[in-house]
C-alpha cells in the first residue's frame, strides 16, 4: 500500500501539469452539466430551444421521401415555444421559425408542395482565390478597422454550419487601447506582432447552455466553425487577422478575461483574434499536399 501510494505521488510530482489539465476539464464539463440543467427550464434561453426545434422541423419538411407526421412533437414543442410570454430579443429568429411551422403544416396537407431551391451551385475562382490566400497577419496598421466592418465579418461567421443549428458563438471586440493590453495579458498568443501593436482583439465564445456532457466537445466544433468564418468575413473585408493561442490560459486568466468583457457564466472562451489592417503581407506558409490528406476508404 505504501509503495503504491508512493507511485501516485511521483506520477502527481511529474505530472503536475497533466493533472491540472485534467481538474480544467473537469471543471469546464462541470460547468456545461449545470448550465445544461438550467436549460431544461421552459424560461431559459428561448431562442436557442427555438432555433434548434425549428431546424428539426425543417428537417423533416425536407426529407426524402416525405413522410407525414414525421417530427410532430418538434412543430408541437415549437408551437408552444413561440406562443410564450417570455420572447426572445431575434424577431429574426422567430419569424423564421414561423415559416418553417406554416410551411410544415402546409406540407402536411399537401405532401406534393415544393420546398426545394432550384439546383444552381456554381464555381467562383474568385472566392476560392481568396479562400487559399488568407494568411495569418502580425504586422498592422495602427488604424482600427471599424465595428460596421467587425459585423459584416460577424455576419459571415453565423452562416457556418453548427449542430442542430444552435448557433453558440459570441463575439466581444475589444478597442480601447488599455483594455487590450489587458486583454493580452491573458493570451499566450499574443506575442510577435509587429511596434507590439494589435488593434483590435476579439474575444470568441460559446453559449454552453443548450449543450450536454453527452454532446462532449462539439460546442467548441460549432464555434471554430464560426471563427473560421469570422476571419475568412474579415479577409473578404480586406482586413488581417490572426487567430491567437487561447489553450494555454489557466483559471486566473480564463476569469480575467471573461470579466473584462463581461462575458455571462454560461459562456466559455474557445479562442482570441487579434485584427488589423496589413502593414505587410507574411509569405504564405506551404500547405500539406492535398494528396496526402485527402483518402479514399475502399
Amino acid at each position: 500500500m505504501k509503495k503504491a501510494i508512493i507511485i501516485v505521488l511521483r506520477f502527481v510530482r511529474i505530472n503536475k501539469e497533466l493533472v491540472r489539465a485534467m481538474l480544467r476539464s473537469n471543471k469546464r464539463y462541470l460547468r456545461i452539466y449545470m448550465h445544461s440543467l438550467k436549460f431544461i427550464r421552459p424560461e431559459v434561453a428561448i431562442d436557442s430551444k427555438i432555433r434548434t426545434k425549428a431546424h428539426i422541423v425543417d428537417k423533416s419538411i425536407h426529407s426524402l421521401p416525405f413522410q407525414r407526421g414525421r417530427g410532430v412533437s418538434n412543430a408541437i414543442f415549437l408551437k408552444s415555444l413561440l406562443s410564450t410570454q417570455n420572447l426572445p430579443d431575434s424577431v429574426k429568429v422567430r419569424n423564421w421559425a414561423e415559416n418553417i411551422l406554416n410551411l410544415y403544416e402546409k406540407k402536411q396537407e399537401q405532401p406534393d408542395l415544393e420546398v426545394y431551391e432550384n439546383l444552381h451551385y456554381e464555381n467562383y475562382p474568385s472566392i476560392l482565390e481568396v479562400l487559399k490566400t488568407r494568411v495569418s497577419v502580425r504586422n498592422f496598421k495602427r488604424l482600427k478597422p471599424e465595428l460596421t466592418d467587425l459585423n459584416k465579418a460577424v455576419e459571415v461567421a453565423l452562416t457556418a454550419p453548427s449542430s442542430c443549428h444552435r448557433q453558440p458563438a459570441f463575439f466581444y471586440h475589444i478597442r480601447k487601447d488599455e483594455q487590450i493590453k489587458a486583454a493580452r495579458s491573458c493570451i499566450a498568443g499574443s506575442t510577435g506582432f509587429t511596434y507590439d501593436n494589435i488593434p483590435v482583439i476579439t474575444v470568441v465564445s460559446a453559449d454552453i447552455r443548450s449543450y450536454s456532457p453527452r454532446d462532449g466537445e462539439t460546442y467548441i466544433v460549432d464555434t471554430a466553425l464560426a471563427a473560421e468564418n469570422y476571419v475568412l468575413g474579415l479577409r473578404l473585408l480586406g482586413i488581417g487577422s490572426t487567430i491567437m493561442n487561447w489553450a494555454h490560459a489557466n483559471n486566473a486568466q480564463i476569469t480575467k478575461l471573461k470579466q473584462l468583457c463581461k462575458i455571462p457564466a454560461h459562456e466559455e472562451i474557445i479562442t482570441t483574434v487579434a485584427i488589423g489592417y496589413p502593414e505587410k503581407l507574411p509569405l504564405k506558409p506551404s500547405s500539406t499536399s492535398a494528396e496526402s490528406r485527402s483518402i479514399a476508404v475502399e
